[in-house]
């Protein structure tokens, strides 16, 4: 999985409290005994917490509504028995550890309890048993999503089992799949961070005539490397030939694998294999992320140097998804002047633009994670099988 963030705002490029601990007083690691088998959940929580526009916006979002528990005399909010399904409150909880704690290790066990509860009907996320972190990542935004839109399916009659009226406690697999039926407005944590949208369909090349859109919403774009290597076109072969070949950036290729032709008739004009499909991009997200899903989990030496020297310091949406006008997802396009439309141009390009922000892999049976750390100018090699931190090569400049 790679990450890819937009520029913050002016605003949000002053550091937090959080970041200026990070920087003053280096990162914290997160435990990973031996069988607890936690390195896939402490990559996804490292991820979550580098990445300042989802960081500072969960620690100032408040906590769920549960039972207040006893903490040195006094009564907190926080993680509890009665709160123990609530990954949301486990999650913020582990944040607030990472920013105020003195240890230099982090347990992850409220968050790996509250997933294993949540899902504990389809046995996943138990304790010594291993996850997919991509999975692991999309089921932890899903909940957040979940927590969000829940008042809107109690409604409905679904069962929550001890969970009920609005808590936060969210205790079933089968709530949180039917939460992603409905939207959030305003937008969840999960959505306004990692919210991407787009919307496929055929067109033809002769006559222009459009097929039958099909929308799609998720939290991580999926690149499958059979994909890369299946024949694209005779002429140039498959994609991976296309990376091989000198300046062909990334981007292009992932624009490929959805700006495919389809081969069929246009129902139209009767033009023979004139149809293409084109995907057109109507949310961006603040951090992109992208996942290659590889077809085995011992590639080749070659395959895996091959895709590792294609990453991009910087990508730009509309390198990779057709885009209408400057975020027409949000805003209606109206008339304007050639000055103002030359302005929104260029802050149509430098809102596009994401700098690669780290990556979570898959490496000898173990998920280890690389990340920029803006405080401290550095990268941050996140280690096993105690998930610790250390600084790695010369800084990288991205802003």
């Amino acid at each position: 999985m790679m990450f890819f963030s937009d520029p913050p705002a002016p605003s949000a490029a002053r550091p937090d409290l959080a970041s200026e601990r990070l920087r003053t007083e280096g990162h914290r690691g997160l435990e990973n005994e031996t069988g607890a088998n936690h390195c896939f959940l402490n990559v996804v929580i490292q991820a979550l917490w580098n990445l300042q526009s989802f960081r500072r916006r969960l620690l100032r979002a408040p906590w769920h509504q549960h039972e207040a528990h006893e903490v040195d005399g006094k009564y907190e909010q926080g993680i509890s028995s009665s709160s123990s399904s609530c990954c949301y409150c486990a999650l913020k909880s582990v944040f607030k550890d990472f920013a105020s704690s003195d240890a230099d290790t982090i347990p992850p066990d409220a968050l790996r309890q509250a997933l294993s509860s949540v899902y504990d009907a389809k046995g996943r996320f138990k304790t010594g048993e291993m996850e997919d972190a991509t999975e692991t990542i999309e089921a932890i935004l899903g909940i957040l999503h979940a927590a969000n839109v829940e008042p809107l399916l109690i409604p409905r009659g679904i069962d929550q089992g001890s969970g009920k009226g609005g808590s936060g406690r969210l205790e079933s697999a089968e709530l949180v799949e039917e939460a992603s039926d409905f939207g959030c407005h305003p937008l969840c944590l999960a959505h306004e961070v990692f919210g991407l949208e787009y919307v496929d369909f055929a067109r033809c090349s002769f006559c222009g005539a459009t097929g039958e859109p099909s929308a799609a919403a998720s939290y991580v774009y999926n690149a499958y490397v059979t994909e890369l290597e299946r024949p694209s076109d005779p002429s140039t072969g498959s994609l991976l030939d296309m990376l091989r070949a000198p300046r062909r950036p990334f981007s292009e290729v992932l624009r490929q694998l959805c700006q495919t032709e389809e081969g069929k008739n246009c129902c139209e004009c009767n033009s023979r294999k004139t149809m293409k499909t084109e995907r057109w991009l109507t949310r961006r997200p603040k951090t992109f992320i992208l996942s290659l899903v590889w077809p085995s989990s011992s590639p080749s030496r070659d395959l895996l140097w091959l895709i590792l020297s294609m990453i991009q310091p910087t990508l730009r949406m509309e390198e990779i998804f057709q885009i209408a006008s400057s975020n027409s997802c949000t805003s209606s396009t109206t008339e304007a002047s050639p000055a103002s439309a030359s302005a929104e141009r260029s802050a149509e390009r430098s809102t596009s633009l994401y700098s690669f922000h780290g990556m979570i892999c898959y490496c000898g049976m173990h998920y280890v994670a690389v990340f920029w750390c803006p405080a401290r100018r550095r990268w941050i090699f996140s280690m096993i099988p105690v998930l610790k931190r250390r600084q790695i090569g010369a800084p990288w400049p991205i802003s």
